[in-house]
């Protein structure tokens, strides 16, 4: 990545004994300013000699093996992967020049809130530089998980969530409460509460499109909800037993389920029938899956076995054993 680097901002000059971490006396804001003002100049890190080896082709992701410089490891600032996504030929361009370069290193102070009275700091990586590379490359580096929102509601166990394929913005939750809530991500708040009335509910899953929501129950049932009015569309019955998992097709026409009962049943959810019951299970099923083409289904089971079906005809077409 092209940066504003220069030869002499590249040498570490720490100050006499300074304090990498915060002292007792000191305020988070005077932590922070503290190692602010060290850091706002580029810092050489740490050195690594590129190699084709460390380029994954299906991820297009090159590995930077870093020797860290002493003075970064004093941070105890954790950088296990720092990698860059490149296309191809990029990567191939990067080898060519068959140099060890110094990676320059941009870093920068940030606060994470934490539930104690001292906040969290902490030193990222905001931009890595290869003398005399002058193509600006994207660089990438893990970071340790951030809680963005906390969604309250339920009055009892959470089971199940299920993220709307198409927006990404709307969360489902399925809970031993009865109801199934429709989240918006974006403002944190509850869209609707949608009622099961007989049992918990185990699972909840999208149809493609993100209109339609299916959810099982406690009591045998499976409902189909209208996701943009909220409302009950169809009842599925058929299950001897509580039903432990459920997915749609790709094109959204099917519905596959799984439970106690030892069935695997697939679903017509345009008008709530059922199409087949699958069985040879010796014992609960708890998830199933379509494969991406639709054609084949997966169920995995208590009895230590995951089954693959055909889906046109029903037919068990293999057993794998754990």
């Amino acid at each position: 990545m092209k940066g504003e680097f220069s030869e002499q901002s590249t040498t570490a000059i720490l100050p006499h004994n300074f304090l990498f971490g915060r002292d007792p006396f000191e305020t988070t804001e005077e932590f922070k300013a503290r190692l602010s003002n060290l850091f706002q100049h580029p810092l050489l890190a740490g050195q690594t000699i590129l190699s084709k080896e460390w380029y994954d082709i299906q991820t297009q992701r090159f590995y930077l093996h870093i020797q860290w410089e002493m003075w970064f490891k004093q941070l105890h600032f954790e950088i296990n992967k720092v990698y860059l996504v490149l296309e191809r030929h990029q990567a191939q361009y990067l080898y060519e020049l068959g140099l060890s370069y110094p990676v320059y290193v941009r870093l920068r102070v940030v606060e994470r809130p934490h539930e104690t009275w001292q906040p969290d700091v902490i030193i990222g990586i905001e931009a890595i530089e290869f003398k005399g590379i002058e193509a600006e490359l994207p660089v990438f580096h893990h970071t340790p998980p951030q809680l963005l929102c906390s969604l309250q509601g339920h009055g009892n166990w959470a089971r199940a969530v299920a993220f709307q394929y198409q927006a990404g913005m709307m969360l489902a939750s399925g809970s031993e409460d009865r109801t199934v809530k429709l989240w918006n991500l974006g403002s944190g708040q509850e869209i609707s509460t949608l009622q099961h009335q007989e049992g918990g509910v185990n699972a909840v899953a999208f149809n493609h499109d993100g209109t339609r929501l299916a959810s099982a129950s406690n009591d045998t049932t499976i409902k189909i909800w209208d996701v943009v009015n909220h409302h009950l569309v169809f009842t599925l019955y058929g299950h001897r037993h509580t039903v432990f998992s459920v997915a749609f097709s790709p094109d959204s026409r099917l519905l596959a389920s799984g439970g106690v009962d030892h069935t695997v049943r697939l679903w017509d959810v345009n008008v709530g029938r059922e199409l087949f019951t699958l069985q040879g299970h010796t014992g609960w099923v708890f998830s199933v899956a379509f494969s991406p083409d639709g054609r084949f289904l997966a169920s995995g089971s208590q009895d230590k076995t995951v089954k693959l079906w055909e889906v046109c005809s029903g037919q068990e077409l293999t057993t794998l054993l754990a």
